[in-house]
């Protein structure tokens, strides 16, 4: 706050002098009243005709766009020259004598500012009906209500309108457009001359109406809608265009920030953070929680041992977004953890596997382990368990063999109620996995008990296997480890041959990685 202070002082006694300046060389109260002086001067000469009315419109249209109230700015012209036509009309029809007068404030209310400036009635409707974005929709939805009774300022100043360059020809146009049907449907009387006072905020259709005590002027304002909708339909779509983007610029931005921090991140709200990574990771979150299930995807990728036989498959989620595709893997594991939907997505992964598991072992062979990750926070829970045992009534564990992988990332305590979750799964038939295993104090301390049954050894070491003699030797002592406690060892990210040859050198023969497969869909076949 204390950053902006001096710009706010400088600004305003730099306006404030020019503000006395203009009062002293033009003799006038303020800059408000000087301007507002040369617009109605503007508009000194003539009749109230058609060009007069034109001309009114256009520039009230114009000092909208440029966040100035075109209505205000206008309004000694709006008394000058119109708001008497309608009492002009009423008096000739009490007389017995055909009105004359066609503009009238009632005329620009009812026919030309259908839903505010710009005749944005029109443009809501384009949005609610044509738009993709669903940002520019739930702004629509928003400000639906009060634009019924012509009050627009949310969507001017949120969409936003205002200095907006795609939004300036349609919102110019549109206004003109409905001033000459409006114009031209009154003049040769197919609508007749308005002869009651309406207030501005009365809804369309039922303005028109009053306004000339005949159903065709509510069939004018219609007529004048659809025209207006017509005129802003290109011009939504090209919003979305832009939208979609300059999205995508954030969205690339924002992936390659989070690879780039991808470490110091994990102990870091990204949802909190007061940058433009952070509003866009609200953006994600919002996205997540309105269409994560039904954009839920599960991809499969083959385990194999030395003899390159499939023994096993790991379930991997992928998200994919409907304007960005699909996600990186973590940013959505980080994303849906600060959303709190973590243990509801964890669920529904494990409902959807075990329910295409007869098309897994179709695919990929008959009692191979189907492995399904999970979190060291969610598989101590006692909801997780009765979850599981739900599932276990449906699906009986001990005829499918089913490997839940716990990340060695989230750790969790190892205590009485601990021992005693984790062996109701055990005793159900589920074997347990402990993924991303290094030396670390944490890993060592899940091995102290005879609760896990596989080891899947952290990526980063199985990388640098074939250049790194120090994560040969830690493999190696991992692998001794696995060996005497009777404990599978598969390494993860095994991408070539030669990488495989001195895993097996080293005493593991259970691997899983770009040399035999990338995660895949079940539909997708194989090469």
């Amino acid at each position: 706050m204390l950053s902006t202070l001096f710009p706010i002082v400088l600004v305003t006694i730099v306006f404030a002098l020019l503000n006395l300046i203009i009062i002293k060389i033009f003799d006038s109260e303020s800059f408000h009243t000087l301007y507002i002086s040369l617009l109605n001067g503007m508009f000194s000469a003539g009749e109230a005709g058609f060009f007069k009315g034109f001309f009114f419109v256009l520039l009230s249209s114009v000092l909208w766009f440029f966040g100035v109230h075109g209505s205000d700015a206008l309004q000694g012209v709006m008394e000058e020259f119109f708001v008497e036509g309608v009492e002009i009309n009423m008096q000739a029809v009490e007389a017995g004598m055909e009105p004359t007068q066609i503009l009238t404030k009632e005329f620009f209310d009812c026919f030309v500012l259908m839903g505010g400036c710009g005749a944005t009635i029109c443009l809501l409707i384009a949005i609610l009906i044509f738009s993709k974005n669903s940002a520019k929709k739930g702004l629509g939805y928003t400000a639906a209500f009060p634009m019924i009774f012509n009050i627009n300022e949310l969507m001017v100043f949120g969409l936003p309108i205002i200095f907006n360059p795609i939004m300036l020809i349609p919102f110019l146009t549109v206004p003109l457009v409905c001033y000459s049907v409006a114009y031209l449907a009154i003049s040769t009387g197919m609508v007749p001359m308005i002869i009651s006072n309406v207030e501005w905020t009365t809804p369309v259709l039922i303005g028109g109406y009053f306004a000339t005590g005949s159903i065709a002027g509510s069939i004018l304002q219609l007529v004048n809608i659809l025209i207006g909708t017509a005129i802003y339909f290109p011009f939504v779509r090209m919003l979305d265009k832009q939208a979609i983007r300059d999205n995508q610029q954030h969205f690339n931005d924002f992936i390659e920030y989070y690879k780039a921090n991808e470490q110091s991140l994990q102990n870091e709200k990204i949802i909190e953070m007061n940058s433009s990574y952070g509003e866009f990771a609200k953006e994600l979150c919002a996205d997540l929680r309105h269409d994560l299930l039904k954009n839920m995807h599960i991809f499969y990728q083959p385990q194999y041992n030395y003899q390159n036989e499939c023994i096993g498959v790991e379930a991997l989620l992928r998200w994919k977004h409907p304007d960005y595709g699909y996600l990186y893997p973590p940013v959505v594991v980080k994303l849906v953890t600060e959303c709190n939907l973590l243990s509801t997505l964890e669920k529904a992964i494990i409902e959807k596997v075990l329910s295409e598991r007869e098309e897994i072992y179709a695919k990929y062979g008959k009692g191979i382990k189907i492995s399904i990750n999970t979190t060291g926070t969610t598989i101590v829970t006692k909801d997780f368990v009765e979850f599981m045992k739900d599932e276990n009534e449906i699906y009986n564990f001990k005829e499918n063999n089913i490997c839940l992988e716990v990340t060695e990332k989230e750790a969790f305590s190892l205590d009485e109620k601990t021992f005693e979750l984790l062996n109701i799964l055990k005793d159900m038939g589920l074997r347990l996995a402990i993924d991303d295993f290094s030396m670390g104090q944490t890993s060592i301390n899940y091995l102290k008990y005879n609760l896990f049954d596989i080891i899947k050894i952290d990526g980063v070491l199985v990388r640098g296997v074939a250049s790194s003699s120090n994560c040969r030797e830690i493999i190696s002592s991992v692998a001794e480890l696995a060996k005497s406690l009777s404990l599978t060892i598969i390494a993860e990210f095994v991408e070539t041959e030669e990488s495989k040859e001195c895993l097996h050198k080293i005493g593991c023969d259970y691997y899983q990685g770009y040399l035999y497969s990338a995660a895949k869909p079940l539909e997708e076949k194989d090469k």
